[in-house]
């Protein structure tokens, strides 16, 4: 959300920043955002404390390394608050202490409707614990620049036990990686300090758990991995390979002559889909004549071109039509403008009406850009559906302050979230694919089951919305 920093005097060794939430907070409450140690257990129970507060407060959600409290009134002993003192406990490891081993005490002003930021430094007990099993029995896979850091793309290695292999990691020089298990951040090893990049140069090193990025001299390697030891072996195989120059895609028929130099070209998507919207069909239906029809054809060349598979026909308009390499011209209902969504990889193409279309005064705003409400993706309105097609989202779920929400005209004032819940107390829904999603003023943050591409249709009038997987047909 759009937050305004502010400074306030803490009596510890931590930084405590606040932010003004939108309308949606409380008004006679304040939240805490506590960030705990890392190695504090996902299952431990922790809590504020401290004179001010008749009981301990647990904070939520469990697993989470950052967890929430609001603080309400009826929460304080009675002529008592935060400027009496307080502190944070860990039900396994303690009371919270600073960095030098001194209990902490800390006093301020809490106002209502602000979120308060803390980190926590450290507990009274360290939790030491022991990875080597976990590692050396769970799944491992690479995650870097070579997939975008998406974990669904991620390369897994293969082999059991004390040796994982992944042949073939053609590395540019630029590029870096990480070793992630069972297909999550929370457990990841690299080499170095976080959040930096080392160059190897020499052939196998030892990673450290939440190490940076590692990033090999160009060339093709072999790694193998051994999770009991943590010492990544890089067997250099071959030179650096270039990616080849991808294929080129474009729509030709009847209506242009069934020429190459006119056909429509189709835009590569970081996907692997090749689209386009507003292409004109004419001499495109059965009643056109045997000429009639459309095909998909490669770099320009009719040579390997799309057809529709079983033979010459007529699609059917929003959803996916099975392809083969020469077969048959493919005809729509009715002539006039549509999109596409070409699959090469897996023989399909999807043509969709594509009428008139304005850019929308709605965007979609999330962790993505920061919440920045002026850099939103913009919407295009198709009739009373406000549409954003083959739209890449990331950071969708985890955290609360992850996903997304719609807004209006560049502005906090008119926004459209997950109903029943509020954005600016941290509720937020990880909801289903095509399935119709009820919208309310300020409502919870909208979290997907994964990051990738996708369409996502929103009506402002009746407050529904649904997330398509990208070029999947829209029949609602």
């Amino acid at each position: 959300m759009k937050k305004q920093y502010l400074f306030i005097l803490i009596l510890a060794l931590l930084a405590i920043g606040c932010s003004k939430e939108n309308s949606d907070a409380l008004a006679d409450s304040f939240t805490l955002e506590v960030t705990i140690p890392e190695g504090t257990a996902a299952s431990d129970e922790v809590s504020i404390a401290g004179p001010c507060f008749a009981e301990n407060l647990i904070l939520s959600p469990k697993y989470a390394r950052v967890r929430t409290i609001e603080i309400n009134p009826g929460d304080f002993v009675s002529g008592k608050s935060l400027e009496d003192g307080f502190w944070f406990e860990s039900a396994e490891l303690g009371r919270e202490l600073d960095a030098d081993g001194s209990p902490v005490t800390h006093t301020m002003k809490g106002a209502a409707g602000y979120t308060y930021q803390v980190s926590v430094a450290r507990w009274t007990k360290e939790r030491v614990e022991d990875l080597t099993e976990q590692r050396v029995s769970s799944s491992w896979s690479l995650v870097g620049t070579m997939n975008e850091w998406r974990l669904s793309l991620g390369l897994p290695l293969t082999g059991t036990g004390d040796s994982r292999v992944l042949k073939d990691v053609n590395c540019n020089g630029t590029d870096a990686f990480k070793l992630v298990l069972d297909n999550s951040w929370i457990i990841n090893y690299g080499i170095g300090e976080p959040n930096t990049v080392t160059r190897v140069d020499k052939s196998s090193v030892t990673l450290t758990r939440d190490g940076g990025s590692i990033q090999p001299a160009p060339g093709v390697y072999t790694l193998n991995f051994n999770p009991r030891t943590c010492v990544l072996a890089l067997d250099k195989t071959g030179e650096y390979i270039p990616d080849p120059e991808p294929d080129s895609w474009a729509v030709t028929g009847a209506f242009n002559g069934w020429a190459m130099d006119t056909a429509i070209p189709l835009s590569l998507q970081k996907n692997g889909l090749y689209t386009a919207s507003y292409v004109g069909l004419t001499q495109a239906t059965e009643a056109d004549g045997e000429e009639a029809g459309f095909l998909l054809v490669k770099n320009g060349s009719m040579e390997g071109f799309l057809g529709r598979a079983g033979g010459r026909g007529t699609v059917s308009v929003g959803s996916a039509t099975a392809l083969e390499e020469g077969g048959g011209k493919m005809l729509v209902p009715a002539n006039g403008y549509y999109e596409f969504s070409l699959d090469p990889k897996n023989l399909t193409v999807t043509v969709s009406d594509s009428p008139a279309a304005t850019q929308s005064s709605w965007s979609i705003v999330g962790k993505f850009n920061g919440w920045d409400q002026t850099a939103g993706i913009p919407f295009y309105t198709y009739g009373t559906w406000h549409v954003a097609k083959n739209v890449e989202l990331t950071m969708v779920n985890g955290a609360n302050d992850m996903g997304f929400k719609f807004v209006k005209d560049k502005s906090w004032d008119n926004n459209r979230g997950i109903t029943g819940m509020s954005g600016g107390d941290g509720g937020y829904k990880v909801v289903d694919l095509d399935t119709e999603i009820s919208l309310a003023q300020g409502g919870g943050n909208i979290q997907l089951p994964e990051e990738g591409f996708y369409d996502v249709y929103m009506n402002a009038a009746t407050d529904k919305a649904y997330i398509l997987k990208a070029g999947s047909a829209f029949l609602h």
